[in-house]
């Protein structure tokens, strides 16, 4: 390339091969966590299919090259656009276009998920599920993230915590199990919904010390 010249750029999304072998590391990383033993369950959200692919993809190359013994029960979660969830709630083979619907995740809306059928398929394997959560629930989650944890995480993200609290309320998890939510965007450009249904404070700085001493 000249300096000053046309510079060739290559446009990806995130269901090609090379995005899909990059991205596994997000597998890699959440069982050199655990090591030398794994999570009992791995939760996320789910929208095109292609991260719930790619953890999948991981896992089964570290049981492939003898670092696993098992592989943790796989959970993908979705909100009122949940093609993949309605496929697995009506025991469909492969994953179809539903009509889009408005949710405050509206950043996992995706109506014709290209990889949703691979995100079945891993569910099924692990012995997991796809579960959909609603809107309330989402906001709670989010809520839940802020005050209890102090992180700032957008509802399309928190629905991992709200599909876990689903799954514990079903027997699906338990107390004792090590639980993993993939949470993996900011929520400070989505502010407004924190708003809903929340005990969410600000808190201005000069009081800032004298709030967090009455934590302790």
């Amino acid at each position: 390339m000249a300096l000053g010249g046309p510079i060739d750029i290559e446009f990806t999304n995130s269901d090609s091969p090379r995005h899909v072998a990059g991205q596994k590391i997000v597998a890699f990383e959440i069982c050199e966590l655990f090591a030398l033993n794994v999570p009992d369950t791995i939760a996320l959200p789910v929208s095109s299919g292609s991260n719930a692919s790619v953890i999948w993809k991981g896992l089964r190359e570290l049981r492939a090259a003898g670092l696993l013994d098992t592989l943790p029960r796989l959970y993908w979660v979705q909100a009122a656009c949940d093609p993949i969830a309605r496929a697995y709630r009506d025991s469909a083979q492969e994953v179809t276009r539903v009509e889009s619907s408005e949710t405050v995740a509206y950043s996992i809306g995706n109506h014709d998920p290209p990889s949703g059928t691979r995100a079945l398929r891993a569910v099924r394997e692990t012995g997991g599920a796809v579960v959909y959560v609603s809107e309330n629930e989402i906001l709670d989650a989010t809520a839940a993230f802020a005050t209890e944890t102090g992180l700032c995480v957008e509802p399309a993200s928190t629905v991992a915590l709200a599909g876990v609290r689903t799954l514990a309320d079903v027997g699906e998890v338990s107390d004792d199990e090590e639980v993993v939510c993939v949470a993996t965007g900011t929520g400070f450009k989505e502010l407004d919904h924190l708003d809903a249904g929340s005990d969410v404070r600000t808190i201005e700085r000069e009081h800032l010390e004298e709030i967090l001493a009455s934590l302790t």
